[in-house]
């Protein structure tokens, strides 16, 4: 007469495999949603941002908005016309209302002025950026 022994070596092997493969598996998910946590987070700061601004967009934050990253928002600005390198923006998308450009100027420590160029995307110029991503296939249809 022979009696199996559950605890024999072989199940408590097997026993111990499967809880490591189920604890990965339960890092695995938590590493997802603490990445998705983040990407929210990101989100709603944009969101809170947008509440306060003036309405008028930075590409960095329109890449997010659109879930996209802003180095390839940039180059297909650049690429579409839309944005043209080293500040010279196209003048019929400032005409039109789609972009606007803002002058930021500070005195340094050593007495000098100096003076940045921002564009700034305006809510009618995000309806335009999200259309053309959208007939060329970069962004879903929300």
């Amino acid at each position: 007469m022979t009696t199996t022994n559950s605890l024999s070596y072989a199940n408590v092997l097997r026993l111990l495999a499967d809880q490591i493969d189920e604890r990965n598996r339960i890092e695995e998910e938590n590493k997802r949603l603490k990445a998705k946590n983040e990407e929210d987070a990101r989100v709603l700061q944009w969101i809170n941002d947008f509440e306060k601004s003036s309405g008028e967009f930075s590409i960095r934050g329109t890449a997010l908005l659109f879930n996209l990253r802003p180095r390839f928002l940039y180059q297909y600005l650049r690429d579409k016309g839309i944005l043209i390198e080293q500040n010279q923006a196209n003048a019929a998308y400032y005409k039109q209302g789609y972009l606007v450009e803002r002058r930021y100027s500070f005195k340094q420590k050593n007495g000098n002025t100096k003076t940045f160029y921002s564009t700034r995307i305006t809510p009618a110029g995000l309806v335009n950026i999200w259309t053309q991503l959208w007939k060329d296939g970069m962004v879903p249809a929300k």
